[in-house]
């Protein structure tokens, strides 16, 4: 039997392996509504790093690159 991932919530970003890099990828939607990503060589470290920057995101910091006009 395969032991599948518990689905993650509605704005918890998404989390997948790209074995075209041999890393794992976390993309997440800033506060101007595009998406980022973050880069890991881990599962785990690439988690850390989305925690980290949504719960940044929650209490109003800016994160990412920004884009001003």
């Amino acid at each position: 039997m395969i032991r599948s991932m518990p689905r993650r919530g509605h704005g918890e970003g998404t989390i997948r392996h790209r074995a075209d890099r041999h890393l794992w990828e976390a993309r997440y939607t800033d506060g101007d509504g595009r998406r980022q990503s973050l880069y890991a060589p881990t599962r785990r470290e690439v988690q850390i790093k989305l925690n980290a920057v949504r719960h940044a995101l929650a209490e109003g910091a800016a994160v990412g690159s920004s884009r001003e006009a």
